[in-house]
């Protein structure tokens, strides 16, 4: 994985939870768009 790729997705990892925290997504929503960040250039 490159390096990039990591670093922009943990920027949206951590986007979405501030989204949590804020109570505008709940967690597994969270994680789904996390996981859908990851996987949609891989396909």
């Amino acid at each position: 994985m490159e390096w990039d790729k990591f670093s922009e997705g943990a920027s949206v990892g951590f986007d979405n939870f501030i989204d949590v925290a804020k109570g505008e997504k709940d967690l597994p929503t969270a994680m789904q768009d996390i996981k859908d960040h990851f996987t949609e250039d891989e396909n």
